[in-house]
C-alpha cells in the first residue's frame, strides 16, 4: 500500500499508509484538525550501463562511427 502525505493547518506534515481506493482523509486522527492530501512529483531511478545512450542517443551514433573511421586516401580527384 502507498504512503500519502498530509498536511495540517499549523503547516506540520504526517504520513498515513492507505490503499488506493480510500478516500482521502479529511481529518487528522489524532486531534481532528482539518488536513489536506500533499501532493509532490514522483522519484525516477534510471538504472542500467548507458540508458541514455541505448535509448535516446541514437543521433549522436552516426558521427562517433564516421569519426573513428580511418580517413579515405585521395585518389586522382583528390588531389585537385
Amino acid at each position: 500500500m502507498p504512503l500519502y502525505r498530509y498536511r495540517r493547518a499549523n503547516g506540520s506534515t504526517f504520513e498515513v499508509m492507505q490503499s488506493i481506493h480510500d478516500e482521502p482523509m479529511r481529518t487528522d486522527p489524532k486531534n481532528g484538525q482539518p488536513v489536506e492530501r500533499v501532493l509532490f512529483a514522483p522519484v525516477i531511478h534510471f538504472k542500467g550501463k548507458g540508458f541514455h545512450n541505448n535509448d535516446y542517443g541514437t543521433r549522436t551514433r552516426p558521427l562517433k562511427q564516421a569519426q573513428s573511421r580511418p580517413p579515405r586516401a585521395s585518389g586522382p580527384r583528390g588531389n585537385r
